[in-house]
């Protein structure tokens, strides 16, 4: 039984001394020093002093930073220890010293915790502490030994992260590990052998003709004092191969290491999917959810529930996903949100409140940069500018539309670091409005920048503007975005490819980086592939964008009338206005009879016609199946030789994250390439490596490259978020 007294720092301790006696014993010491806190190492026993008086015993501990030193006594109740009992009977049991020692570590950390609750790092000297996802590791590192170099030893702990404070684990580890050196183990272990300190004890016990667990507190610290020798600062570097040495010799090596991990996680995995249906239905619906919200802003719930019956490869029913998919709306994991497809049908769907946090930062940066910028040019010198490029367009034989002339003053004169083009495919954006802003920014002294999502736009929107394009994900990662000032303009072409998250990673560098961002593109084009179509809600909330409609890229009425059919989803309309304007349609009755007749009808062009002819195929079998007839058909008419040279051509899975971490979503001969460096797993940063083979269970997939070398690759605990997948 113990009882503290914070205020006196005073335990009562109620224990049995070694003969078997009840003993009461009271441990005192003056309150630490408010100008000190304890900042080195935990207190430590000292040796125990026996007193004139056989039934009492004397001890006193010390902590390292200087405070003076306090006394515990006990007093033996038992009529076993007389004045002439034997010496063992005057040392407190070990529960005694534990408490004790227990109660001096707990008082430690209270100062500790008092003075340093705001700080990340402990103040206690060695202390070290690891974090991952759900665990916490706490590490002590004892920097000072005697004579054996095995007790500059580390201690360590683990625990759940939200269960347990970081600093209570270390005390924890501190408390545990002094108190097994000092009263040694319940097992003896190799562990312990390789430590050598209880065997050293062990043998001078031995000497005096006992044993440790024959021998009492008091003989064993007698022994252990008997055993020490003067502490030193230890080397860790120089000790650790020697420390390899003894674990490999004693079973403990990097081989056995590798085998304890392995059954760890076996144990691991056949508790997965051991687990009760409620937690495997929570899991399945978590990955679905992040599978989906990668892609996908607003996802529909079916596919969120056929995602998550996915995952469970059958081990779930109905009733449990949909319990599971309740739950998650319930705590907030799911946001409801009405879903409408591309005909515009509403059904059920779901968002994340990371997709929603996303959003919002959006929004408010744009929202943030409204009138905080000096205008390029006046409304007057605006117009003038105007004027002049329209009249050596028009020079050229080309002339602008009232659009154009609109949009071009609508940049010139805006006072919003973010502003936005909206213009269909072939109304002249960048040969005109964004070819004179950026001339005009560029004579204002401003660095333009030409972005686009992908390097062919990017080489493109470049090209049209004198300038050298970039990618969006690769500007932001270098250094102008980082350093330019207020003296930038960032152009960013198909601004509709980009995701929320990508639009809000620009716009908080270009807020950052005081720059000017012009985003261009066409909500009706192609879609972002990550989740959000930012483009679209930046303008529903109310940015500032000059919108083009009139196509001047079709000169022919009816292919005019056909684009604006096709741009407003009629497709009937489209084909009709194509077979006015002198166009064929037709049709094959079967998939094979229509590639045919499009092999045909190409071969069958002249070379000059051939350049000037693009030939369309929306799937990728259908693709290669058709450049296949019509390669056979010119190598019959002799335009090409037979001779062919083969080529392994990549097509990326666009696997999403959370794939990337499930066996299930590789392919033995799928290729990897990994976008970092892996130096202790021997992975080179854009090496390409060949799955050779597949362990769902273990979540492993083995590579090989190509020289050879073989990678066991874990998906579940490195690399998975930084590689690209291709199938052949």
């Amino acid at each position: 039984m113990l009882s503290i007294c914070a205020r006196h720092c005073v335990l009562w301790s109620i224990g049995r001394c070694a003969n078997g006696c009840r003993t009461r014993t009271s441990h005192s010491s003056p309150r630490f020093p408010k100008s000190r806190s304890p900042t080195a190492l935990p207190p430590m026993l000292k040796p125990s002093v026996r007193s004139a008086h056989s039934r009492e015993y004397l001890g006193t501990w010390g902590i390292s930073n200087g405070a003076q030193p306090g006394l515990f006594t006990g007093t033996c109740e038992g009529p076993r220890c007389d004045a002439s009992g034997p010496e063992k009977g005057y040392t407190p049991h070990a529960r005694v010293q534990q408490g004790f020692l227990r109660l001096l570590v707990r008082a430690q950390s209270a100062l500790v915790q008092r003075s340093h609750h705001k700080r990340r790092n402990c103040a206690i000297s060695g202390a070290r502490f690891k974090r991952a996802r759900e665990v916490v590791m706490a590490s002590y590192i004892k920097r000072t030994i005697r004579l054996n170099p095995s007790q500059a030893r580390t201690l360590s702990g683990f625990a759940n992260r939200r269960g347990l404070s970081e600093y209570a684990l270390l005390l924890k580890v501190i408390d545990a590990g002094f108190l097994a050196l000092l009263h040694g183990t319940d097992r003896e272990t190799d562990l312990a052998e390789m430590a050598s300190v209880i065997g050293s004890i062990s043998e001078r016990l031995a000497e005096r003709g006992t044993s440790r667990e024959e021998a009492s507190a008091a003989e064993k610290q007698i022994a252990a004092l008997d055993t020490r020798e003067a502490k030193s600062h230890a080397d860790h570097k120089s000790l650790r191969a020697d420390w390899r040495a003894t674990a490999e010799a004693k079973g403990f090596g990097e081989a056995a290491q590798a085998r304890a991990i392995a059954e760890a996680k076996e144990r691991a995995r056949a508790g997965e999917l051991a687990a009760s249906p409620e937690i495997l239905a929570a899991r399945a619906v978590a990955w679905a959810a992040a599978k989906l919200s990668e892609r996908q802003a607003v996802f529909p719930a079916s596919t969120l529930a056929r995602e998550a019956g996915d995952y469970a490869f059958g081990r779930l029913s109905h009733n449990a996903i949909s319990a599971a998919i309740a739950e998650a709306g319930e705590r907030g994991a799911l946001v409801p949100r009405a879903y409408l497809d591309r005909r515009g049908a509403e059904s059920a769907g779901f968002t994340t409140p990371e997709a929603i946090a996303t959003e919002q930062a959006m929004l408010r940066l744009e929202a943030a940069g409204r009138g905080v910028s000096v205008p390029l040019a006046s409304s007057l010198a605006a117009a003038r500018t105007v004027e002049r490029a329209a009249r050596q367009s028009a020079r050229a034989g080309f002339a602008w539309t009232d659009d154009q002339k609109r949009a071009t003053s609508a940049l010139l004169t805006s006072r919003d670091r973010v502003a936005a083009v909206q213009g269909y495919a072939g109304t002249a954006k960048t040969t005109t409005v964004l070819a004179t802003y950026a001339r005009e920014a560029a004579k204002s002294g401003l660095t333009v920048t030409a972005l686009a999502p992908t390097a062919s736009a990017a080489t493109v929107l470049g090209e049209a503007l004198g300038l050298r394009g970039d990618t969006v994900a690769r500007h932001l990662v270098s250094p102008e975005a980082k350093g330019l000032g207020k003296g930038a303009v960032w152009i960013v072409d198909e601004a509709s490819m980009l995701s929320a998250r990508d639009m809000a990673a620009l716009m908080a560098s270009a807020d950052k980086a005081g720059a000017r961002l012009v985003l261009v593109g066409d909500v009706r084009q192609l879609g972002s592939v990550g989740a959000g179509a930012a483009f679209a809600q930046l303008q529903q909330a109310g940015m500032a964008t000059a919108k083009l409609a009139n196509v001047v890229r079709q000169t022919n009425a009816d292919t005019r009338e056909a684009v604006m059919a096709s741009i407003e989803g009629h497709a009937g309309k489209a084909l009709a206005a194509l077979e006015r304007g002198g166009g064929d349609v037709i049709e094959g009755a079967s998939r094979d009879a229509r590639l045919a007749t499009m092999a045909q009808r190409y071969v069958a062009l002249s070379p000059t016609e051939r350049v000037r002819t693009l030939v369309i195929e929306p799937s990728r079998d259908g693709r290669d199946t058709l450049t296949a007839m019509i390669r056979q058909q010119l190598v019959q008419r002799g335009e090409l030789s037979s001779a062919a040279v083969r080529f392994e051509a990549l097509e990326a899975k666009g696997l999403t994250r959370a794939e990337t971490r499930q066996a299930a979503s590789y392919a033995i001969g799928d290729v990897v390439r990994f976008a970092r460096d892996y130096a202790d797993k021997g992975v080179t940063r854009g090496s390409a490596y060949r799955v050779e083979r597949i362990d769902p269970d273990k979540a492993a997939v083995a590579l090989k490259a190509a020289d050879g070398s073989s990678v066991d690759w874990r998906l579940r605990q490195w690399g998975a978020g930084k590689v690209e997948v291709f199938e052949c």
